[in-house]
């Protein structure tokens, strides 16, 4: 029988809390590190519904990548917020924000991988803002090809699964693209200055479509939950290989939060 404790020691080589940013929370946000762990499910957000899954599966952990407690001005906590709810029916919670965007093989990483052939990605020229010594927020790539803006939104849409995917068209082929999971728009004046003809994440604000409009680079909003529940499948995978014993699955009730209309 595996422990909280182990899959943290194994969660801190996957995903070092060290790299969490000074404002994020992560870690054992619920529960106990000398809790059993038989089952454990993975999900982007602990919500109710995904709490009452994983009560309903006999789950003793979940792992999250969103933070079940993430405000520093949470004052109380009842049984109706998530945490209250997950301490109440024995459920411990791992949560890995920053750290699992920015680790080797983390979620900046996968995405890289998921658009490498169908973009045609190539060289690696940096991160759009670095870190520490050999990690950062975001990439910034050659391409092998250029691709016509249209085309690669196609592709991108297709990649991540998206319902919907916004984007602007610069005009111009790509031959240099940025990239960022999440609410990463912040970086889109970043990639421009290094010389990006595109920028691609979730959560780009319309002041960032004008930008793009004015100065004339392409960009893609493929959604915060398309470009980061992608962790899933790749952390499940590390996971069954690291404890064979466990049962570990996704929660079918983490799901996009929108409604779209077509």
């Amino acid at each position: 029988m595996a422990t909280v404790k182990a899959i943290m020691d194994f969660m801190e080589k996957t995903a070092p809390l060290r790299l969490t940013s000074k404002d994020d929370n992560a870690g054992l946000l619920v529960g106990s590190c000398e809790d059993k762990a038989d089952k454990v499910m993975l999900c982007l957000d602990i919500t109710v519904d995904v709490i009452n899954e994983a009560a309903e599966k006999h789950a003793d952990v979940i792992i999250s990548h969103h933070p079940i407690i993430f405000k520093p001005s949470l004052s109380s906590i009842s049984v109706q917020h998530p945490a209250g709810l997950a301490l109440k029916k024995g459920i411990a919670c791992l949560c890995y924000h920053t750290s699992l965007d920015i680790a080797d093989g983390g979620i900046t990483d996968m995405m890289y991988s998921l658009l490498k052939e169908p973009l045609g990605l190539g060289e690696k020229l940096g991160f759009l803002e670095q870190v520490c010594e050999d990690k950062g927020f975001g990439l910034i790539c050659n391409m092998n090809e250029p691709v016509e803006p249209k085309k690669a939104a196609h592709m991108i849409k297709e990649t991540f699964g998206c319902s919907v995917l916004r984007y602007h068209d610069g005009g111009k082929p790509l031959k240099k693209i940025a990239f960022c999971s999440g609410g990463g728009d912040w970086l889109s004046p970043v990639a421009t200055r290094l010389g990006a003809d595109a920028y691609l994440c979730g959560d780009i604000r319309h002041h960032h479509f004008i930008a793009a409009q004015n100065e004339g680079y392409s960009i893609f909003d493929a959604g915060h939950y398309h470009t980061e529940v992608i962790f899933i499948p790749c952390l499940k995978k590390r996971l069954e290989e690291a404890f064979p014993a466990l049962e570990i699955f996704t929660a079918q009730s983490c799901s996009d939060p929108a409604g779209y209309i077509f």
